[in-house]
């Protein structure tokens, strides 16, 4: 359909924009597909300005709500998480803004329902704060 070659021309673009993240930026395993309902990783550019993550639901009806601890960020920094989606289902983070301590302290807020649901965002560095 036309939206789906809309979304497929988006992902090509998204892809392109975040190429160098996700192929030369540090790769960390955030929750392994064993013994999980969902995988997940995320990449993490060397200067740490950026990151992308993503969230892949399994092969089982997902209903769930919870936090995904991050890693690899700058504690004092200020990330923006904007997410990339197909149907406009945001995530309770998307478009905020939040320190990296937070981010990987307490974890970015998700929601996953249904076989195969995921999700992907990407963390922008705004600012650093005073250490």
């Amino acid at each position: 359909t036309a939206d789906e070659i809309k979304f497929a021309k988006q992902c090509v673009a998204d892809y392109k924009r975040l190429r160098d993240t996700i192929q030369q930026g540090d790769l960390y395993r955030l929750a392994s597909p064993y013994g999980n309902d969902h995988a997940a990783l995320m990449y993490v550019d060397a200067d740490r300005s950026r990151a992308a993550v993503f969230m892949l639901g399994l092969d089982r009806d997902v209903n769930q709500k919870g936090t995904l601890r991050l890693e690899g960020l700058e504690k004092q920094a200020t990330y923006r998480v904007r997410e990339l989606t197909r149907d406009g289902d945001c995530q309770p983070g998307d478009g905020k803004s939040f320190t990296g301590a937070r981010l990987m302290e307490k974890g970015l807020e998700y929601a996953l329902s249904g076989k195969y649901d995921s999700f992907s965002a990407v963390l922008t560095k705004e600012a650093v704060g005073a250490p």
